[in-house]
């Protein structure tokens, strides 16, 4: 059975130096935000994943992250 939860999502402004934007849309073949949406995610799971002294399972039990992460190798 397919999990349907709904992840929710909030709305960010950041500041990225405007070489770094060219660079990704003279290379990337899909969107831009996609690209540091998947950047920013996997980012944080790997540092979750990596920090020994903290139990990444709880966090990610505790703050729902299993859904958010699920696409996301």
């Amino acid at each position: 059975m397919e999990d349907t939860y709904a992840i929710e999502l909030e709305t960010v402004q950041v500041k990225i130096p405007k070489a770094i934007l060219q660079l990704l849309s003279d290379f990337l073949d899909e969107p831009i935000n996609t690209y540091i949406e998947r950047s920013i995610i996997t980012a944080v799971k790997a540092d979750l994943e990596a920090d020994a002294l903290i139990s990444h399972e709880k966090i990610i039990q505790k703050y729902n992250l299993a859904p958010v992460f699920q696409n996301h190798p």
